[in-house]
């Protein structure tokens, strides 16, 4: 009889439990599991088949939030709103139009473990990102909004 394969990973500390996980594919399925299956996906795509996207404006989702869930918006001179803003600001520019970083686009790190090195590699990481967050509303606009919603 042949075997599946399989991995046995063992996680362990000290002071705290041990963990064993088993991941590998078992033996033969049942024929009725097999059936179940088959019934089951047929059933699952007769489903997918009748769903159909119901898209809603931004408008229509704030909307609910407030109505539905009590959301209130964040100030937009409160530090939570500006920090978010800035960092979300500085990731999509650096995604989507790192040519507007000029020679800021591409920073290599430095080899080894120099000391200076790496000091002066992080403060061109912050300068980049205090570059990209600058970055004029009329070059690349951001409508950014935070809603709180609060739990009882």
């Amino acid at each position: 009889m042949e075997k599946a394969a399989g991995s046995v990973s063992i996680i362990g500390g000290a002071d705290g439990p041990t963990s064993i996980f088993i991941a590998g594919k078992g033996g033969k399925v049942k024929l009725t599991t097999r059936i179940q299956n088959y019934f089951r996906k047929l059933k699952r795509n007769r489903v997918k088949k009748r769903i159909t996207a119901n898209p809603h404006t931004l408008e229509e989702v704030m909307e609910l939030l407030k109505r539905k869930y009590g959301a209130k918006e964040v100030s937009q001179q409160s530090h939570n709103y500006l920090e978010q803003r800035k960092c979300l600001k500085a990731s999509l520019v650096m995604r989507h139009r790192p040519d507007l970083l000029g020679e800021l686009m591409d920073l290599e790190p430095p080899e080894g473990e120099d000391v200076e090195a790496l000091k002066a590699f992080w403060e061109q990481i912050q300068e980049r990102e205090k570059m990209a967050a600058e970055i004029a509303d009329d070059i690349f606009p951001l409508d950014f909004h935070i809603y709180e919603i609060m739990c009882p």
